[in-house]
């Protein structure tokens, strides 16, 4: 029982880590450019995942824009660089699908029946 709730206690963190970087600006605008773009559920993750390669390109440029320092790569060798990536990854997954689901019920409704073919 108590190596089900260490993987629960690991699982929920690595959820919360994930969260917790997108949820500042920077994050958050690029998941709203991602819900944007999305017009169905099958584009989910397609999109999630082109939010987690900006979210990337973004923090390795942000120091030059900035000018507090130079372009360096990431550790891409590093398992630890993966990890938070992946964590990224599900925590945008999570805002994008929340976002989306507004989207849709807010903004979608109403609009009218769609003509149909005869």
């Amino acid at each position: 029982m108590e190596t089900i709730q260490s993987y629960t206690a690991q699982g929920m963190e690595f959820l919360q880590g994930g969260f917790y970087a997108v949820n500042g600006p920077q994050g958050l605008i690029i998941a709203l450019l991602a819900v944007v773009i999305m017009q169905n559920w099958g584009q989910w993750l397609t999109l999630t995942l082109g939010a987690t390669i900006c979210y990337a390109v973004v923090e390795a440029v942000k120091p030059i824009v900035f000018g507090k320092g130079d372009l360096k790569l990431p550790p891409v060798v590093e398992p630890t660089y993966w990890m938070q990536v992946a964590a990224l990854y599900v925590g945008l997954a999570i805002i994008i699908a929340m976002f989306f689901a507004v989207k849709k019920v807010f903004f979608l409704r109403g609009g009218g029946a769609k003509a149909k073919a005869h």
